[in-house]
């Protein structure tokens, strides 16, 4: 036998497939045949009924035979139509899997497109429940016997809630006398054998049943009307889980237009309320619920028809768009993935928040008030969250406040949400009380809405005319400083400061918030009113001398900082803080009192040197500098550790001119001792500053105690200081530079080296004349000890610098004491000075006629310079002598 393959159906016609189930009793093969018919021709069809059942597996495991050939079926359609089928006639019926060719996914479609009319048209709708057992049969059988009963009374009226129904129910129970006391409880768990049988959790038999004009309750070979079965429940005392409820509900009964099936049955609705069903293709829980939906049902052009070519990703987005009524590209885009209707429908709360952000940035209050209305949303808290954060005009808020029907919790959270709107945060806060009324606008929400930077300003200036409660002015006024403009920032302080009451801020906060003002006389007034208000008594001088200098009107800082004065005392002040905070105050005589005060009442011995220093760096006087050091000195000591102390602070504190003042002062109050200078000079030489250290070296130079000072300091080679200092011409004085230069012979002796070293540092000078000065003073200092000039001819002959050599060498052949030896050696020195020595040697025979040279001193001098031949062979030319023992002395 050949595998039976569909007719193609017109699809262009309401055509449909009917099947004729051929008799035949529980032996016989099931045979039927399968015809096409139209609904437009309904006069001209046969009667049929319509199966409304699971499929149970997919696997087509049993074999019918329809037009003569083979058709595989489900096991669960099998037992089906064996129990359906007459023994003695033919029986009509439409049943999808067979009436539908399954592969073909345009006729599916168009017959999913008829769904509604094929249930609405059937005489009756079969509701197969599988099969049976002894506690189902026995509850069918109660339910038949009910049946029966009540085609006695004129129960159509009755409500289900009537109690003459149990009379009806317990009426018939001797009959059934067979089940002893456990007759309840069997139809009891017949009942709830049924209600678990997956039918109830089909998508599709919504639509058959809704549909059906009277139907037929089918379980195992037990049948009966349903027209009373929603009554079962109530009669049994079970309550059955919301989704059986409703399938109760729209079941062919005298109570179905009294249940929610003649409300708004918009496809949004039933999704919310079946979304959960089950189906085999995921689409068919939105091509199922479509059929009975009020706002899609008959319509056939619409992106929702029944199609199963289409993706289901699209048809996910045709359903968002067609609920919301808006392309939601958008949206979706920005969301995490819907891969299914229901992760759509469990995600419905997500996309209403984000479809009220949308409505809210693009200013749609219409549209937001349309879906809210036409599915009956309740607006969460959300939904006003984003919209408070987002809604440009303050409208779609206020849209929301209406339809909530006062179910919405304005809180802080929401309010913040407000605070923090770029666009139109003025626009909700005037929503929000227009519905409210009565906001709690708390320092936080103020604080918030200052930092915004978009809308804040208006924001801001709104709350504060509603006056709900008095604000501390600091937190606020920090909030507006770094984001809004003086003119705006202005504005809004001066609303914080007209509250008149300053209970909660410090006087330093609302003095720092009035320095703000322009306005001199309200700026008058509020720092009156502070100063009634307040006393000094819990706040600290330097926070109030700092936020007074902000004061830019000197007359009232004066008020400020004299009242200040006459209440308190600098007991509990640091020195250095209150000299930073005077340090700001722009009026020097009132700066003046200030610090004279403070030093007249504080001790400066339990404060650090360093820190007063510091501070009082920043004191623009150079007068008062000096006064607070003077008082710091004069209070400190002059112990060597104090001494130190001062010295180090000064040079580490980084302003030079305070530097150099401290310095001085102290040389000025404590300079009359040695250990003082030497301490300076010891720290002098030792900085890295050389700018400071030239200054402290001018100043030290003056003191008489210098020269003995400096020879008691150890490793004090200030000869090489001085190198710098007069190669820059450091130091102008004369006599100071030759004392500084004889610093060394003075702390080593008169040694060769040591007077040759300050000679070489002579030779610096750039100033000629006090160059030649300082070098003949050091010369005059060799003495005329021949072992002391030997050393010192030795030590000049070996420096590389020309210049000094001559120096030396000119001064030594000029003084008549010196011996023939030396001058012998310093002739034998001479020829080697270039360009001089020649000259030098020809002017000392010119001066000199006759001088004899020794012989010894020139072999000395060889020996000490060796390699010089060319210096013998001078000599030889102005020293005949020499030429008998030339080759002895070469």
């Amino acid at each position: 036998m050949e595998e039976f393959k569909y007719t193609p159906l017109n699809l262009e016609r309401p055509a449909i497939r009917l099947l004729s189930l051929h008799p035949g009793n529980d032996d016989m093969m099931i045979s039927c045949e399968l015809f096409q018919a139209e609904f437009h021709q309904r006069e001209n069809m046969l009667p049929y009924e319509a199966l409304s059942y699971t499929w149970g597996s997919s696997e087509l495991s049993d074999i019918i035979h329809v037009n003569g050939c083979h058709l595989g079926i489900t096991h669960n359609l099998y037992s089906a139509l064996v129990d359906l089928r007459y023994q003695d006639r033919q029986r009509v019926l439409w049943i999808d899997a067979v009436c539908i060719d399954q592969k073909n996914d345009k006729e599916r479609g168009h017959q999913v497109g008829q769904m509604g009319n094929i249930y609405e048209e059937a005489d009756r709708v079969i509701f197969r429940l599988g099969s049976g057992t002894n506690e189902t049969d026995l509850f069918m059988e109660s339910l038949q016997r009910l049946q029966k009963e009540s085609i006695r009374h004129a129960c159509r009226a009755w409500s289900r809630q009537d109690g003459r129904w149990k009379d009806l129910w317990y009426s018939f129970r001797p009959i059934l006398e067979e089940y002893d006391d456990e007759l309840a409880n069997l139809q009891q768990e017949g009942l709830r054998e049924i209600l678990q049988r997956p039918w109830f959790r089909r998508v599709w038999i919504l639509q058959e049943v809704a549909f059906a004009k009277a139907g037929t309750l089918s379980c195992g070979t037990k049948s009966v009307s349903v027209s009373l079965f929603g009554l079962t429940p109530l009669l049994l005392g079970i309550t059955p889980d919301a989704h059986c409820q409703s399938v109760f509900d729209i079941m062919p009964s005298p109570w179905r237009k009294s249940t929610w099936w003649s409300e708004s049955r918009s496809l949004y609705r039933l999704l919310l309320k079946f979304g959960s069903s089950e189906a085999t293709d995921p689409r068919d829980l939105v091509y199922a619920l479509r059929g009975i939906s009020s706002d899609l049902a008959g319509k056939c052009d619409d992106p929702l028809f029944p199609d199963y070519e289409k993706p289901l990703e699209k048809l996910i987005y045709d359903v968002i768009q067609h609920i919301y009524e808006f392309d939601v590209t958008y949206i979706l885009k920005e969301a995490p993935r819907l891969s299914s209707i229901r992760e759509v429908v469990s995600n419905f709360p997500r996309l209403e928040t984000d479809i009220c952000r949308y409505l809210a940035e693009m200013s749609l209050p219409d549209h937001m008030e349309r879906i809210l209305n036409k599915y009956k949303i309740p607006v969460s808290q959300d939904m006003i969250k984003v919209a408070a954060l987002y809604d440009k005009e303050g409208k779609v808020v206020n849209v929301l406040l209406r339809c909530s029907g006062g179910q919405l919790k304005i809180d802080d959270e929401v309010l913040l949400c407000a605070a923090a709107n770029l666009n139109g945060a003025k626009e909700v806060f005037e929503a929000f009380w227009y519905h409210q009324n009565q906001l709690i606008i708390t320092e936080e929400i103020l604080i918030a809405t200052a930092k915004n930077l978009g809308s804040g300003h208006s924001a801001m200036c709104f709350l504060l005319s509603l006056k709900t409660q008095v604000y501390r002015i600091a937190p606020i006024s920090e909030a507006i400083t770094w984001n809004t403009p003086a003119s705006s920032r202005e504005e809004i302080i001066r609303m914080l400061l007209l509250q008149k009451d300053y209970r909660n801020d410090t006087i330093p906060e609302v003095l720092t918030a009035a320095s703000e003002i322009q306005d001199y006389k309200l700026q008058k007034e509020i720092i009156t009113t502070l100063l009634q208000q307040k006393d000094y008594r819990n706040t600290t001088i330097p926070d109030v001398l700092t936020a007074a200098a902000k004061i830019q009107n000197h007359e009232l800082q004066r008020e400020i900082i004299t009242t200040l004065l006459q209440q308190k005392d600098y007991r509990n002040d640091a020195i250095p803080e209150v000299l930073t905070a005077a340090s700001k105050i722009q009026d020097y005589n009132l700066q003046k009192e200030v610090i004279t005060t403070l030093l007249q009442q504080k001790d400066c011995r339990t404060t650090t040197i360093p820190d007063v220093f510091t501070a009082t760096a920043k004191i623009q006087h150079q007068d008062l500098q000096k006064l607070i050091i003077t008082t710091l000195l004069q209070q400190k000591g002059s112990s060597n550790n104090i001494i130190s102390e001062v010295i180090t602070a000064a040079i580490n504190n980084r302003d030079f001119a305070l530097k150099t003042l401290i310095m001085k002062t102290l040389l000025e109050q404590k300079g009359s001792s040695n250990n003082i200078i030497s301490e300076a000079i010891t720290t002098a030489v030792n900085i890295r500053d050389f700018d400071l250290q030239v200054e402290i070296l001018k100043m030290l130079l003056q003191r008489t105690e210098f020269m003995a000072a400096a020879a008691e300091v150890q490793g004090f080679n200030l000869q090489t200081k001085i190198k710098a200092i007069t190669a820059t011409d450091g130091i102008q004085d004369s006599d100071l530079q030759i004392k500084i230069i004889k610093v060394p012979i003075k702390q080593k002796g008169n040694n060769a080296n040591i007077l040759l070293e300050a000679i070489t540092t002579a030779a610096k000078i750039q100033d000629f004349s006090l160059k030649n000065k300082t070098i003949k003073s050091l010369l005059k200092q060799k003495g005329n000890s021949p072992d002391v000039i030997s050393e010192f001819i030795t030590a000049a002959g070996k420096t590389q610098d020309p210049f000094i050599k001559r120096e030396i060498i000119e001064n030594l052949l000029k003084q008549k004491s010196n011996s023939n030896d030396t001058i012998s050696k310093g002739l034998t020195i001479a020829t080697n000075i270039q360009p001089f020595g020649l000259m030098m040697i020809k002017d000392f025979v010119r001066k000199n006629p006759g001088f004899e040279i020794s012989r010894d001193a020139v072999i000395v001098a060889m020996k000490n310079w060796p390699g010089n031949t060319d210096s013998l062979q001078v000599l030889c030319r102005y020293f005949p002598s020499l030429n008998p023992g030339r080759k002895q002395i070469g």
